[in-house]
């Protein structure tokens, strides 16, 4: 009796481990396009291709970022990411897309720094373009020293400088502000 219990357990373990080898191998397998790669001599702690990453609020997603890769720096809270498109729900659900080349992920100051061509954009046709943007979680602000150009169906505002409050919407440029309403300069 003793020696069939032992069998019986032998099987069922052997079982279990090649259950689990073939759940693994249909995992990887349906994300082809995902890697991590480890390099020891770039000072690179991790490294992350097909990333797709999303916050969350009081009222489910908030945001999703999705990024051809991203570069964990060893011995830092730093992460370099290439290939961002973001999009931020606002609190009437309106969708923000926000698309850049590069960026950098504080996670101490919880700042996403994003640069090289800058699109911020809505569903209802408003765009943001600039060289940089700085978005801090914690202080739940957007803001670039860079020039700026927002452009709507009616309206295009340039200026250099910029400061959105997430939490009450005030959008503020900075400096050298021009606006061009329906062919009209102020």
């Amino acid at each position: 009796m003793n020696q069939r219990i032992r069998l019986i357990l032998a099987a069922f373990i052997a079982l279990s481990v090649i259950g689990l080898l073939v759940l693994i191998l249909a995992h990887y397998r349906a994300k082809e396009n995902a890697g991590l790669i480890i390099d020891v001599e770039k000072g690179v702690g991790v490294e992350v291709t097909g990333l797709h990453y999303s916050g969350t609020g009081g009222q489910g997603a908030r945001w999703e970022m999705d990024a051809e890769s991203a570069r964990r720096i060893k011995g830092s809270e730093l992460t370099l990411i290439q290939g961002i498109k973001a999009v931020f729900h606002s609190k009437d659900g309106m969708p923000y897309t926000l698309t850049a080349p590069a960026g950098r992920l504080r996670e101490a100051d919880g700042v996403l720094e994003v640069t090289g061509g800058v699109v911020l954009e809505s569903d209802s046709g408003e765009r943001l373009t600039t060289d940089s943007m700085n978005y801090s979680s914690t202080r739940k602000e957007i803001t670039t020293d860079a020039p700026v150009t927002i452009t709507m169906r009616t309206l295009k505002v340039t200026g250099v400088g910029l400061r959105v409050d997430l939490e009450t919407g005030k959008l503020r440029i900075l400096n050298s502000v021009k606006a061009v309403v329906n062919g009209v300069v102020s």
